[in-house]
């Protein structure tokens, strides 16, 4: 069952809250128990048509190749969360690509095994049986009727995935593919609106196409992982220096290559790129060594893996590289980006990304956030602003299992995006209450100030004698305030109007981690009380 959350009750999941709140969640469960993280649910805003696109898993069929193929459902809703439509999409599918053109259509791109079922009487047929995996485009219209479909691997030798399809400053389509021979090739090719090809550009030694981008004056910026060697870009030859190559490359306007630029990493990493209405480019992916394009450095990551955000004009000066070193001392912790599409820009070039966050870590620009474990993924969204300063961070979920799915923004700084949950999470003041493994979620972060910094009041509070056997301990200051008492589900144990007295003696709440929240006026206090029993 899904639902359009309303406002329930107000979790800090995080020791800062900030200006910019989630403004709608939806949610529905889904049909799969496995490896998250082979799991890809897409987003998209037509914004000159006021709708959101999003795909995602319903239920999964087969694993193959790190992805989950199975049931999907492509929804449409307007800005305010409202579903406007739903389709589903079969049998055994993946789908981690969704774009539009301005005039209303919606085109998707992926995989799929057997026989892909758009409606009834529409499908495509796959070229083999068993594993076989074809590449597809399909096109519908507004209202999600099909309109076509085209099945790559039927026309095109030796496709060994589809990475990207955009519209251009124009609104045509592009869709970017590899192919595997005993060279590596991707394919940039511009479509008509029956989905025939009209022209095509050629990298010879792109192992992927992480993405493609196009500036408002008709530059086309190209990003992904290459090989140590030769890198040609139409007839224009590059040498990759090292053994793993991310690359980034640009066309100019008159469809000729002007450059490629290349940046160390230790596995292929599928890095994004995207451009802002001033021509400059903004690169982003995961790190897990040292990294510099031009004369910008970031240092290695301080565990795992972390990201990376740099900034270059379309000359490849490079200007700035986002996070920066993290301050001393702090614990570990690592940042993951998004399964699909995970980056967003606003008119005013300010970057949003998004990624799944585990232990601490530091933004930059004072902005210090940590998980409650190094073990407990998060759901993290950022604003980086045109200078390169972390404007804002938000952390979301729960403290089970959380993947950041995919990411898309407006032109004023409206963010949408999917993610995946493990059972119930709270984002701000919505609570997803779920008694399913994993759920699907989308939803909006408003570019308008709310003004939830005013509950900053309290943020030096503490519980007392944390953890504690039956007796809740609160500071004096918070005598007055509403008091309520959450489980990590959202039941509500406790609750007084007018809290009287700073110790409690909770007999009937068993042992387990709860939530304790004071509300007085626009202050929140909010904590997490770990019960041990009695």
């Amino acid at each position: 069952m899904k639902k359009l959350l309303l406002s329930i009750c107000i979790i800090a999941l995080a020791t800062v809250t900030y200006s910019q709140s989630f403004t709608w969640i939806d949610s529905s469960p889904v049909n799969y128990n496995l490896n998250p993280y082979y799991t890809n649910f897409a987003v998209e805003l037509d914004e000159s048509n006021n709708r959101v696109y999003s795909i995602y898993l319903e239920a999964g069929n087969e694993i193959y190749s790190s992805h989950v193929f199975g049931d999907l459902i492509m929804e449409s809703r307007d800005l305010n969360g409202t579903l406007v439509w739903s389709k589903p999409l079969g049998n055994k599918v993946n789908v981690p690509m969704i774009e539009t053109d301005g005039t209303g259509a919606i085109y998707i791109a992926g995989s799929f095994m057997d026989t892909l079922v758009f409606s009834p009487g529409n499908t495509l047929i796959n070229t083999g049986s068993g594993f076989n995996l074809n590449y597809f485009i399909a096109k519908f219209d507004a209202t999600g009727n099909f309109l076509w479909s085209r099945n790559l691997s039927a026309s095109i030798n030796n496709i060994f995935s589809i990475e990207d399809i955009e519209s251009d400053h124009n609104g045509n389509i592009w869709y970017a593919i590899c192919t595997l021979t005993n060279k590596r090739f991707a394919y940039i090719t511009r479509i008509d609106a029956m989905g025939n090809d009209l022209q095509s550009r050629t990298i010879e030694g792109a192992v992927t196409v992480g993405a493609i981008s196009f500036d408002p004056f008709g530059g086309l910026y190209v990003s992904g992982d290459a090989g140590m060697g030769t890198f040609i870009v139409e007839a224009d030859t590059f040498a990759a220096p090292f053994a793993y190559n991310i690359y980034l490359a640009r066309y100019g306007s008159d469809g000729q290559p002007k450059w490629a630029e290349f940046g160390n990493t230790v596995t292929v990493i599928k890095p994004r790129v995207i451009a802002d209405n001033q021509g400059n480019a903004f690169l982003t992916g995961n790190r897990y060594v040292a990294l510099s394009f031009g004369n910008v450095q970031l240092g290695p990551s301080p565990w795992i893996s972390h990201y990376f955000l740099f900034k270059t004009d379309s000359m490849a000066d490079f200007k700035w590289a986002s996070p920066p070193s993290p301050a001393p001392n702090l614990p570990l912790g690592e940042f993951n980006v998004g399964q699909t599409w995970y980056t967003g820009i606003d008119d005013n070039g300010n970057v949003y990304m998004m990624g799944s966050q585990r232990g601490t870590i530091d933004y930059g620009n004072g902005f210090i956030l940590n998980t409650s474990s190094p073990a407990n993924r998060m759901i993290s969204i950022l604003k980086v602003n045109s200078n390169g300063q972390t404007d804002w961070v938000k952390l979301a979920g729960n403290d089970l299992f959380n993947v950041s799915q995919s990411l898309t923004s407006s032109s004023t700084g409206d963010c949408y995006f999917t993610s995946y949950v493990n059972d119930s999470a709270f984002f701000d003041n919505f609570f997803v209450q779920s008694g399913s493994a994993m759920n699907y979620i989308v939803g909006k972060i408003s570019s308008t100030t709310t003004g939830i910094e005013d509950h900053n009041s309290f943020d030096d509070l503490s519980l007392i004698g944390n953890p504690s056997s039956g007796i809740l301990q609160l500071p004096e200051q918070l005598l007055g305030s509403e008091l309520r008492v959450y489980s990590m589900t959202g039941s509500l144990f406790y609750t007084e109007s007018e809290l009287k007295s700073t110790r409690l003696e909770l007999s009937d709440v068993g042992e387990g981690v709860y939530v304790v929240q004071c509300i007085n006026g626009n202050a929140l206090f909010s904590e997490k009380w770990v019960n041990t029993g009695r």
